[in-house]
């Protein structure tokens, strides 16, 4: 029986990994400057929780499933009652990853970027 994957909130010492993955993330990112990346890292801890991401060399390992329970758990027991997931992504795969986490398709997003 394999080991279940150990997931924690990410830690300033995270920073230049959490860098690799926001690079990951999408080709139109670009590298931030370390002093833009503290403060960055610092406004994403106002919001727990709200970016989350699997590095490429460790998906399809339980990594992305153990991260959304995690979270999952992390909300309810703040009290919140509902958990809502946005992904850019359109690949079939992927909406069925979140399906089988538990996660249904119910609404519309739109964003506006400046």
């Amino acid at each position: 029986m394999s080991k279940r994957p150990f997931i924690r909130k990410a830690q300033r010492a995270d920073l230049e990994r959490l860098q690799t993955l926001y690079l990951q993330l999408s080709a139109h990112n670009t590298a931030i400057p370390p002093h833009e990346a503290e403060e960055l890292f610092e406004r994403f801890k106002r919001y727990d929780g709200s970016e989350i991401f699997v590095g490429e060399g460790h998906r399809g390992r339980g990594y992305g499933k153990a991260t959304l329970d995690f979270a999952t758990t992390h909300a309810w027991q703040q009290g919140c009652y509902k958990v809502m997931l946005m992904t850019g992504s359109k690949e079939a795969a992927t909406l069925e990853f979140y399906r089988r986490a538990g996660f249904e398709q119910t609404k519309t997003g739109f964003q506006k970027r400046r």
